[in-house]
C-alpha cells in the first residue's frame, strides 16, 4: 500500500523522481571507482 502511494507520489512529481533517479545513479558510480580504487 505504501509503496503504490510513494509511487503516484513520484508521478505526480516526475522531476523529483528523475533527481533520485540521478543522485543513486552517482552514488552506484562513486561506489564503484572507490572499488576500483
Amino acid at each position: 500500500m505504501s509503496s503504490s502511494l510513494s509511487r503516484k507520489r513520484l508521478y505526480k512529481f516526475p522531476h523529483i523522481n528523475y533527481l533520485h533517479s540521478w543522485i543513486e545513479t552517482t552514488m552506484f558510480s562513486i561506489q564503484k571507482i572507490k572499488g576500483y580504487l
